[in-house]
């Protein structure tokens, strides 16, 4: 009895350990994904800028943790060797296929965050806000060079956003046109996300919504 005892105790230490990789190798593939797409989503909800170097860590953090978790992956299917081994069952093994593919997901993952993330970066929004208590019949948006654009009408009190897909600074001009007669504003400075509030006598102030 011992001497049987004695030769299975090393096979259910194996499976015991094959189960251990396995699960932290699915722990390390399925939680950079989870954090990388939620910090992605909130920074484009809020455009907050610590959260675009926060994105930058957590997608390193994230890499680091899919080469722990592919290291894991081969310890587990080591210690899953052998005929007499649970993690070696068929359904074990397309376990272990989908761990992989997750893993190698994450990589791809990380690829579409960086380039998303860099999207809303490079993004200056501008919020045109109607506080002329009457309809604008028309705006126009001068960034420079090929960055034009035209938004209207516009409801009272209502607001019209535009993205300007490549950052830059500088100055933006605005000109409302209104029964046919254009009123030129001020240029306010491009910034990352701002907000410009046209007023009654159609003068225009800008605030930074985000710094």
């Amino acid at each position: 009895m011992t001497s049987h005892d004695d030769t299975r105790l090393p096979r259910q230490r194996r499976d015991y350990f094959a189960v251990v990789c396995f699960r932290a190798a699915v722990l390390c593939g399925v939680l950079p994904i989870v954090v990388e797409v939620g910090t992605l989503l909130v920074y484009w909800l809020t455009l907050w800028k610590f959260l675009a170097e926060a994105g930058v860590r957590v997608l390193g953090g994230g890499l680091i943790l899919t080469g722990v978790g592919l290291a894991l992956w081969i310890a587990a299917l080591v210690f899953a060797g052998g005929k007499r081994g649970s993690v070696k069952r068929p359904v074990r093994k397309r376990w272990l296929a989908g761990a992989l593919v997750l893993l190698l997901g994450n990589v791809l993952v990380v690829a579409v965050c960086a380039v998303l993330g860099i999207t809303v970066a490079f993004t200056t929004y501008i919020d045109i806000v109607n506080d002329t208590g009457k309809q604008i019949e028309a705006c126009d948006v001068d960034a420079g060079g090929p960055w034009k654009f035209s938004a209207g009408p516009i409801m009272p009190g209502a607001y019209y956003r535009l993205r300007l897909s490549v950052f830059r600074g500088g100055n933006i001009n605005l000109k409302i046109r209104q029964r046919g007669v254009p009123y030129e504003a001020v240029g306010f400075p491009a910034g990352h996300w701002s907000r410009v509030r046209v007023r009654p006598n159609f003068t225009c102030d800008s605030e930074p919504v985000v710094q």
